[in-house]
């Protein structure tokens, strides 16, 4: 995802295209059986859908990264319908093991928005797809 919106903020790049074969680094699935291996969706998939969730309609939404953090695993992108922030995406992507007994780690992020915007209300949506952690399937 980090990648996908950090192309979107370039303001140059407009489209991307995945290749999408059978283990490929960026396929969204794996749709035929090999050995032990069953059809499944992988975890770009969802990073897909968050990506296009967040991007909306790409010819009026502007995207702008965000400098917040020091940190080689997080980062973060505001998107515009013109003048006017829309949504923002905060990019943890530390690794967590789903499966670990140990509590997944929080962390809590703040951002300010002009005065404009106070008092809006905004949704929090996370994006923590099983199988994240998971190296991808290999044909």
């Amino acid at each position: 995802m980090d990648f996908t919106l950090y192309a979107a903020s370039t303001g140059v790049i407009k489209r991307l295209h995945y290749h999408q074969s059978n283990g490929a680094p960026y396929s969204a699935w794996a749709p035929v059986t090999s050995g032990s291996n069953p059809p499944t969706t992988l975890p770009t998939y969802y990073e897909k859908l968050a990506a296009a969730a967040f991007l909306g309609d790409t010819k009026v939404t502007a995207v702008e990264e965000i400098t917040f953090s020091s940190s080689l695993y997080q980062s973060a992108y505001a998107a515009y319908n013109g003048a006017r922030l829309a949504r923002i995406a905060f990019l943890n992507m530390k690794q967590y093991n789903s499966t670990s007994a140990t509590a997944r780690p929080t962390s809590t992020y703040t951002y300010s928005v002009d005065s404009e915007q106070a008092g809006t209300t905004w949704v929090v949506e996370r994006l923590a797809a099983p199988g994240s952690n998971y190296r991808q399937w290999r044909g």
